[in-house]
């Protein structure tokens, strides 16, 4: 490569940070201030609260059972129906 892409990734340095190529980086310093500074920085913010989801997922669990139900038995109502008449009529013929 003849050293183009040390050429290239000096100028590219120098694009994004605006400061001259370092020419020897110390990435143990370098690694560990990235890793503790935001950190240091942060906030303790308090986790919200898992109830409402919950609630929520049970209640949708509920409407579910229930309106399946009711189209279950909406549904089957007529097969049901006519299975009884054929029964009826079956017992009627028997006796």
């Amino acid at each position: 490569d003849r050293g183009e892409i040390a050429a290239l990734e000096e100028r590219l340095f120098g694009v994004i940070f605006h400061l001259p190529y370092p020419v020897q980086i110390d990435f143990q310093t370098l690694l560990s201030q990235g890793a503790t500074r935001p950190l240091e920085q942060a906030s303790r913010r308090p986790l919200p609260s898992v109830r409402p989801w919950v609630m929520a997922i049970l209640l949708l669990i509920t409407v579910y059972i229930v309106l399946s139900d009711a189209l279950w038995r909406e549904a089957v109502s007529p097969i049901l129906a006519t299975a009884q008449s054929i029964i009826r009529t079956s017992a009627e013929l028997t006796q």
